[in-house]
């Protein structure tokens, strides 16, 4: 099999998967490293694949497009992380991803993708060094949302617990 085959069999398995798909499983399944695997994402990636890194493997979301999508900018400390997160899946939204501007190194972006309570627990059982913390708590995330009224939840929730940054 070669590269190509390879990559195509890898967005076969990831669009029939409902649960993330290790580098490490994919690796065994077509007898190359791990590496290698990493190598075929960024690929993919790069030819527009939406594939997101979780902390467990790598997903398609191909429900995205049934999505509208917001970005909100916020600020907290990294003890707030779990009320801030918590908010927002209550309201019924996904945070997708994390984003700062560093002063040095530009636009660092952090795929997340959190829907659960159960995801939160991963992330910040896996992550604890946040993104927003090279930026003094400030960060921006994008929320997925199907109905208006969530986002307004979720915004509201978020103004209530004083994470809102307004410059």
């Amino acid at each position: 099999m070669n590269g190509q085959e390879r990559r195509n069999e890898i967005l076969h398995i990831l669009n029939n998967s409902k649960l993330e798909v290790s580098a490490t499983s994919l690796a065994k399944k077509f007898a190359v490293s791990r590496q290698i695997i990493v190598g075929d994402i960024a690929l993919l990636r790069a030819l527009g694949h939406r594939i997101t890194a979780l902390p467990k493997g790598y997903i398609i979301d191909s429900n995205q497009s049934e999505y509208n999508s917001f970005n909100v900018i916020v600020k907290h400390t990294p003890k707030e992380t779990i009320k801030e997160l918590t908010a927002l899946v209550n309201a019924n939204v996904i945070v997708l991803d994390v984003t700062i501007n560093h002063p040095t190194y530009g636009i660092l972006k952090g795929d997340l993708n959190i829907k659960t309570l159960k995801d939160i627990e991963l992330f910040l059982k896996n992550r604890p060094n946040l993104l927003s913390s090279l930026t003094d708590g400030v960060h921006v995330h994008t929320l997925l949302y199907k109905d208006k009224k969530d986002l307004n939840a979720a915004l509201n929730a978020l103004n209530e617990l004083g994470f809102i940054y307004n410059d």
